[in-house]
């Protein structure tokens, strides 16, 4: 029986290292600089500003390579093309390129160089630029080796996106600030068209969230839990890790959705504008807040049920409709007598139960 065991563990190890094909150069970060000249690196523009480090942190990486210090890898996707998408890394890379004064943003503009700041062990780096170092330290800066891990074009699909997800897992990111990563490197298109729905004034009317949720891409969040949760059944397990599954491993997930033209995102557009637009008109700014006016923060569950449940049957409403306005309005306002049942659950649980609710509430 062990050995039945132990054969059956060794042939799903080597199946699971077929899905990713490696290879792997220390290459110094004059051949760095020079391959993103090229176009041969990529650095997405959006990881830039997405991940922006402080100024006190760039000055430590350059430090670091000015005194020899090792650096953790980089890794690197390469694509159809042979070029390098960076999958790990993208602020070293950046901090190094703006610092020597190639960087660009998205519209191929160069960036401002990066001005050093002081520390503790060469405090004469305060103020200092590219320009300011001697001639030599360029060269023994140029000549810094940097390790490079490459996935191959013929890896799993989904091989970059695994790689990145081991790699920061346990990341100081919230759950949108991850999965946006994961967008810009899965659909660009998609990544901006949510960002897009993100800021309908409506919808930020309806859920009237805190700095803080905002700072932590809460309303991208929620736009994508719409969609997901609409379109998917949840059953078990933890929310983000269903969310993901959902949109980037799953065979039916909704990347895939987009690219077999099984999701329409001009018509869910449509779908979403007026979804808010009927939720707002009805409720205002309180439509997620308890109707008996005890509180006005944002609530989830509330949301989960209100936004989900009308957006699933919003095709049956006109919001030119006074009628149709005012049962939305009268729904909501008598939600606290379907919500009692999911008082006290974990968010798990709520959503397993909320979801098929609102689904029907809303049904007219």
């Amino acid at each position: 029986m062990e050995a039945i065991v132990n054969e059956s563990i060794i042939h799903k190890i080597n199946a699971a290292k077929k899905e990713f094909v490696t290879d792997g150069y220390t290459m110094s970060v004059g051949e760095i600089i020079s391959m993103y000249k090229e176009g041969e690196l990529i650095i997405n523009p959006d990881f830039q500003r997405a991940f922006r480090w402080s100024v006190a942190h760039q000055t430590r990486l350059i430090e670091s390579i000015l005194i020899g210090v090792p650096l953790p890898s980089i890794f690197v996707y390469q694509n159809e093309k042979a070029q390098w998408e960076v999958v790990d890394g993208v602020q070293r890379l950046s901090t190094i390129l703006q610092f020597i004064g190639v960087l660009r943003d998205e519209e191929n503009k160069l960036l401002p160089q990066t001005i050093l700041e002081k520390t503790k062990t060469l405090p004469d780096l305060n103020e200092i630029t590219w320009e300011h170092l001697p001639p030599e330290v360029h060269l023994d800066f140029k000549r810094a080796r940097l390790e490079v891990k490459i996935i191959k074009y013929l890896s799993n699909k989904n091989a970059k996106f695994e790689v990145f997800q081991r790699l920061n897992w346990s990341a100081i990111l919230s759950g949108q600030e991850y999965r946006n990563a994961l967008l810009v490197m899965a659909d660009k298109f998609f990544y901006n068209w949510l960002i897009d729905l993100s800021k309908l004034t409506s919808f930020q009317f309806c859920i009237g969230l805190t700095d803080r949720w905002l700072e932590e891409k809460y309303d991208q969040e929620l736009v994508l839990r719409l969609f997901i949760f609409a379109s998917y059944k949840f059953n078990k397990g933890k929310i983000d890790d269903f969310i993901n599954e959902c949109i980037f491993y799953d065979e039916d997930s909704l990347v895939s959705k987009i690219e077999q033209k099984k999701f329409i995102l001009e018509d869910e557009k449509i779908k979403f504008e007026k979804t808010f637009s009927i939720l707002y008109k009805a409720k205002g700014e309180s439509v997620f807040q308890k109707s008996d006016g005890r509180g006005n923060q944002f609530l989830e569950s509330y949301y989960e049920i209100i936004a989900i449940g009308l957006y699933s049957n919003i095709e049956k409403y006109d919001i030119e409709n006074d009628a149709d306005v005012d049962l939305v309005k009268y729904k909501i306002e008598n939600i606290n007598d379907i919500m009692q049942y999911n008082r006290g659950t974990g968010s798990e649980t709520r959503v397993k139960n909320t979801i098929p609710i609102g689904k029907k509430y809303f049904e007219k």
